[in-house]
């Protein structure tokens, strides 16, 4: 089995087995701080231990997959890239995946699938997520999306460094709603004008001004 294990702020992966009735471990940096990737990475690599895929206790390293994947991932494409980040969560829903392939297939196309992953640049990722046609929220959606992608590549050692995490978020726009007068509003506005009518309705010059506000 393995577990999560956080020291100096650093996660750790801890894999766990009994030899002859005695409980032996391995430990091995994931490299993150953030809690969120050291789940991820822990149910990937625990599943792959249960299958026999790996053997942290034969010298399997985190750094050492890592060394290795980036080997062979030397000028692998942005296409075969966002095929890997999603098969890597399998462990979200069926609608959750069906929402990162359809962005991030997109974001793909748009720059070139067969594009080297660690070619793509600030400017694509701007070009594809702040597209004029686009909602504001939709913007903000697809930024999050390429954001999850670049934080999963920079992890994974396909990429040197993460040229998404600086962009920043469009703010947010407002809706019709929040722009509108609400009833409460309404209703404050009327008392307001009442009392005002009643305090001026005392001389003959005031009344014929509030006369003239009532046609108005």
């Amino acid at each position: 089995m393995a577990s999560l294990r956080e020291r100096n702020g650093t996660y750790y992966i801890v894999f766990t087995k009994r030899v002859d009735g005695e409980l032996n471990q391995a430990a091995c940096s994931l490299r993150t701080e953030d809690k969120s990737d050291a789940e991820d990475l822990c149910e990937e690599y625990g599943k792959k231990y249960e299958r026999g895929e790996i053997d942290p206790f034969g010298g399997w390293t985190y750094q050492k997959e890592l060394r290795r994947r980036r080997e062979k991932q030397s000028g692998c494409t942005i296409g075969a890239a966002v095929d890997q980040f999603l098969t890597s969560k399998s462990h979200v829903t069926e609608s959750t995946r069906t929402g990162y392939r359809h962005k991030l297939n997109a974001f793909a196309e748009s720059v070139g699938e067969s594009m080297p992953a660690d070619l793509v640049n600030r400017n694509n990722i701007q070009d594809f997520c702040f597209r004029e046609d686009l909602a504001r929220e939709t913007q903000r959606t697809y930024l999050r999306h390429c954001k999850m992608l670049f934080r999963w590549l920079e992890r994974e050692d396909w990429i040197d460094q993460n040229i998404c995490e600086p962009i920043r978020y469009p703010r947010k726009q407002e809706t019709t709603s929040r722009k509108m007068i609400n009833k409460n509003q309404l209703d404050k506005l009327f008392r307001t004008f009442k009392r005002i009518q009643r305090e001026k309705s005392g001389t003959g010059r005031r009344r014929v001004y509030m006369s003239g506000l009532n046609r108005w």
